[in-house]
């Protein structure tokens, strides 16, 4: 095999490496008074990709603001569209090494945004004591 060859090889090996995959569905309401309410936490120190699917129920003047905080990544902040004005249509996200996920609704005090999440992750650990 050629020096080519062998690096190419390398390249798609995944060594001393267990992956685990979870996934978590959300689905409430909270009060759209614009305070961050914390839906989602990771405390392990793995690395790992999450898609985040979000779907928004409530009608304007209602805003859904998912904030996303990954490891060593700045702050994320992302609008989710109105799914009841835009015929029940996701918002997807693919983040790498999420920490935290929160979700602010704002626009109607005396509202609630109600909202899903689905969340699934891939874990990469490091299992180098094998």
């Amino acid at each position: 095999m050629s020096d080519k060859g062998k690096k190419e090889k390398k390249k798609y090996q995944v060594v001393n490496n267990l992956i685990d995959q979870h996934n978590v569905s959300i689905f409430q309401s909270q009060n759209s008074n614009g305070i961050n309410q914390m839906v989602y936490e990771n405390v392990t120190n793995s690395n790992n990709r999450a898609q985040i699917t979000a779907f928004n129920y409530t009608p304007a003047p209602n805003t859904m603001i998912l904030i996303i905080e990954a490891k060593n990544q700045p702050l994320i902040e992302r609008v989710v569209p109105d799914n009841v004005v835009s015929g029940q249509s996701s918002y997807v996200i693919e983040v790498e090494n999420l920490k935290h996920l929160s979700v602010r609704c704002q626009g109607n005090p005396s509202g609630n945004g109600t909202y899903q999440i689905n969340i699934d992750t891939t874990f990469y650990m490091n299992n180098s004591d094998s």
